[in-house]
């Protein structure tokens, strides 16, 4: 069914472009073709990884989502297209997330949480909206949030959103945004290279704090990502691949076989072909060059809409997509699910020129429009 409604939407778009989509209303465009050619060269060395029909499946489909199709809606983020895209998520989108809430899918990035993650930015809308705007969003928001607390993302990206509002007057000062956005930047780079030196690992140090939900102790910071590290980089030791990765369809000798409870070791029989962490999959599939042109997207990306924009949604969103660098390194799997389109829809909003020179006076008649 995923295959079909992604290939469904990559022969509308094929069909349409021409009419939906303007490249010269984008900037940065260097910065997205080399990323694009990038995904070109992974998808080709994938056809090198077939070890199985699941293979042949994700080269037909998963792949073809994740090399071209999301790239792509990159350039579908102009303000023309992005009011009906909105009105998509805000009316079908919330219905068919409800769907997946009574009829709970097998893949738990698929759940009601996950699709329904895209409120996370319509929380920056509020301060553009109508009154009755400002009570349903949050509304909507905790319903998802407490819906499954055990859901920790859906809570952490909910909470940056309503920092960012709130603090809103303080963070529209030159000093205050540059000193939150370099910090979002320089986060993942300190902490990673001082654990790819064995020095300290900052989520084996965040591991001790829990919370409680129905009687049973949790815990809010559980380390269940130092494992998944330990086997992409070691698969890449092993392979010589720290460059190039190892492309689509590359998979990783997993930690995971050793557990008795699930038999992973049936499951994972070729290797494991990716995580739950978005950038970490692209180390995995291109190695440093591949993390290095991701992040130089999202990087961009957010320098433009924080420091070359006219209206503070784009301050508030471009914060956000530096936001979503650091959090790529925990979570933000890309895959074929509502989570995946909103960032590559966020990315493109920040690259285009016609959303950054709106005034603030715009941008709030653009969205009452959008939530009438």
């Amino acid at each position: 069914m995923t295959v079909l409604c992604g290939w469904l939407f990559a022969i509308f778009l094929m069909n349409t472009y021409r009419k939906v989509i303007h490249y010269s209303d984008f900037d940065g465009k260097r910065i997205i073709q080399m990323f694009i050619v990038y995904m070109f060269v992974l998808y080709i060395r994938g056809w090198g990884n077939i070890d199985s029909d699941t293979d042949i499946y994700a080269s037909l489909g998963a792949n073809v989502f994740l090399c071209f199709l999301f790239p792509t809606i990159i350039f579908l983020s102009s303000p023309k297209n992005m009011y009906y895209i909105l009105h998509s998520f805000l009316w079908p989108g919330i219905v068919l997330c409800l769907i997946c809430y009574f009829y709970p899918p097998s893949d738990g990035m698929m759940s009601l949480a996950h699709n329904a993650s895209f409120l996370n930015v319509f929380i920056l809308c509020i301060p553009f909206v109508k009154l009755k705007w400002k009570l349903i969003i949050p509304v909507c928001v905790l319903l998802v949030v407490f819906l499954d607390l055990d859901r920790r993302s859906i809570m952490i990206n909910n909470v940056f959103s309503l920092l960012l509002i709130a603090l809103l007057p303080i963070i529209k000062r030159k000093v205050a945004k540059g000193i939150i956005f370099i910090s979002l930047v320089l986060i993942p780079i300190i902490f990673g290279f001082l654990a790819f030196k064995g020095s300290f690992n900052v989520f084996e140090y965040m591991n001790g704090i829990t919370y409680t939900i129905s009687n049973d102790d949790r815990s809010l910071l559980t380390d269940s990502r130092s494992s998944i590290y330990e086997d992409v980089f070691g698969e890449l030791k092993r392979d010589d691949r720290y460059t190039f990765g190892l492309g689509c369809n590359g998979k990783t000798e997993t930690s995971l076989s050793s557990l008795t409870y699930v038999d992973y070791e049936s499951i994972y029989k070729y290797g494991r072909p990716g995580t739950e962490s978005g950038m970490l999959n692209y180390i995995q599939y291109g190695g440093m060059l591949g993390c290095l042109l991701y992040s130089l997207l999202l990087i961009f990306a957010a320098y433009k809409a924080i420091f070359k924009s006219n209206n503070s949604f784009m301050l508030l969103l471009g914060l956000f997509v530096a936001f979503k660098f650091l959090y790529s390194f925990i979570e933000d799997q890309i895959m074929y699910n509502a989570h995946s389109f909103y960032i590559f829809l966020w990315i493109g909003m920040c690259y285009n020129k016609s959303f950054r020179q709106k005034s603030d006076f715009e941008m709030k008649n653009y969205f009452n429009k959008i939530f009438i």
